[in-house]
């Protein structure tokens, strides 16, 4: 799997050269950012940027938590929902498995065990990195397989 590869600039009182975290979940980088905000005795001014340098959101020295670029909204609102790269929500596990199987998603599905709500993350996600990004269900759930349409050996939680 090829890692992509955020940044996130922190900026103290105008520095012409911001300093650069790097890392390849942007899920974490926002908690390190919010997290670094929060505790610096001189709040810095963040931006979070992809791969490709495009900023994804702000943090102000003012600011409480990440504002998020405009560009990317819109960006993200025109991309088709049934990208392989998409997470999709579903009310049900029968919901969830019928939608892969139709549009060939492939990738892992996680059940909640309280509501029985099921979310299919993208292919090129293991259930160590599903997890690891937070949005799963507090009170525990259990993982489908990928399906055998986007072959792709995935490792366990």
């Amino acid at each position: 799997m090829t890692a992509r590869l955020f940044t996130l600039h922190l900026d103290y009182e105008g520095r012409t050269f911001p300093q650069a975290i790097y890392g390849t979940n942007e899920f974490a980088l926002r908690i390190v950012g919010l997290d670094h905000h929060r505790a610096a005795p001189s709040k810095p001014n963040l931006t979070l940027k992809d791969p490709e340098g495009v900023t994804l959101a702000t943090m102000d020295v003012w600011a409480t938590d990440w504002t998020e670029s405009v560009a990317v909204k819109r960006t993200t609102a025109a991309q088709p929902t049934g990208s392989r790269r998409s997470i999709h929500h579903f009310d049900n596990e029968a919901e969830a498995i019928q939608y892969r199987e139709d549009h060939g998603t492939g990738g892992w599905i996680f059940v909640c065990n309280d509501k029985g709500e099921a979310t299919i993350f993208p292919w090129n996600m293991t259930p160590s990195d599903i997890l690891k990004t937070g949005m799963t269900s507090q009170s525990g759930g259990r993982f489908i397989g990928a399906t055998g349409k986007i072959t792709k050996t995935e490792d366990l939680a």
